[in-house]
């Protein structure tokens, strides 16, 4: 890593902050979570990665999309009773501290992060719940460290796979001088415009009506952070270019034909970052892949929360990792069945 490399460290005695920290408090009051907070330190970069823990019994690591936040989590996580989340805010969201993307190796940054957290939680292998660019992440964990990873569950399309990139909207925010004007108009300021914001990754009308207002309050705070400003403009412009993605972090089949962990797609039928095509392509390669479509968008637990957790519920339980440490063992020996 460059020793000019440019951190954006998360002000905890920011007044933007404070009330981001309190409105994700509250979504997850909403949702009958408890929850405590820990920071992982990344010796390179020296970053500071926020994680939030909830539940207890075996564990799971669950890596978010978008930016990076945890918080959109919390309607699955009500309803993954009898398992430890370790849910992880990447670098930049969630009021982790920030990179340049530009300036880094995305998927160093990411087998490195997530493996710091691992390390940090003591696991040695877990299963992981996905979406979207916490997708990749996961991916690659995989492909470089396959003994940390029990399982996926893949929630959505995970971003850069098999030709797919994003919405137009989003690809406009690669352009350098542009993507400074167009972020604020694609950053909600207000509950309703979080509301229609939610349109652009597929959300359904009915949906956007049926979330809870903390629920996009906690989007607003925490999409105006500071921080996340700067480590999203640099993301879009590392991982895409106005007409699709970055070739240098796409995975393609053979990427993901190396992969033996057993893996679950959960993808919406109204998935904009990858057809429902793209999933039995990527069912297809993968060596132990399967395929399970459902209603909704590229968030489809937001659509489809029911069906989601009861496929991730059930997935989990056919799959919960043997390999854990000795500590972890005397923690969740009495949970699990």
């Amino acid at each position: 890593m460059s020793a000019r490399l440019d951190i954006h460290q998360t002000d905890r005695s920011d007044k933007k902050v404070i009330a981001a920290e309190a409105a994700e408090r509250r979504l997850f009051e909403h949702y009958g979570l408890q929850y405590s907070v820990h920071t992982v330190e990344l010796d390179d970069p020296r970053v500071r990665i926020r994680v939030l823990e909830a539940g207890s019994g075996p564990p799971v690591l669950m890596v978010p999309g978008g930016s990076g936040e945890a918080f959109p989590y919390a309607p699955l996580a009500a309803q993954l009773a009898g398992y430890r989340l370790i849910i992880v805010n990447r670098s930049g969201g969630g009021l982790s501290d920030g990179v340049d993307y530009g300036q880094v190796d995305m998927r160093r940054l990411a087998v490195d992060s997530l493996t710091a957290v691992l390390e940090a939680f003591d696991l040695e292998r877990v299963p992981v719940i996905a979406n979207s660019m916490g997708g990749l992440w996961t991916l690659w964990l995989a492909m470089e460290r396959p003994e940390r990873i029990s399982a996926m569950v893949q929630l959505g399309c995970p971003a850069l796979i098999l030709g797919t990139s994003a919405p137009r909207p989003m690809r406009l925010l690669s352009i350098p001088l542009l993507n400074r004007a167009l972020f604020p108009v694609t950053t909600p300021g207000t509950i309703e415009q979080a509301r229609k914001g939610l349109s652009m990754v597929g959300c359904s009308a009915e949906t956007r009506q049926s979330l809870p207002d903390v629920f996009l309050e906690t989007m607003v705070h925490m999409f105006n952070l500071p921080v996340r400003r700067a480590a999203w403009l640099s993301l879009m412009r590392t991982a895409l270019r106005p007409r699709g993605a970055n070739p240098s972090y796409q995975l393609q089949p053979d990427d993901l034909s190396r992969i033996e962990h057993p893996v679950l797609f959960i993808w919406g039928d109204n998935d904009v970052f990858g057809s429902v095509e793209t999933g039995r392509r990527a069912e297809s390669v993968m060596q132990n892949a399967t395929l399970q479509v459902v209603r909704g968008s590229h968030i489809p637990w937001l659509d489809n929360p029911d069906e989601c957790a009861l496929l991730t519920n059930r997935y989990l339980r056919q799959h919960r990792s043997p390999v854990l440490t000795a500590s972890e063992e005397s923690r969740t020996a009495s949970t699990i069945e």
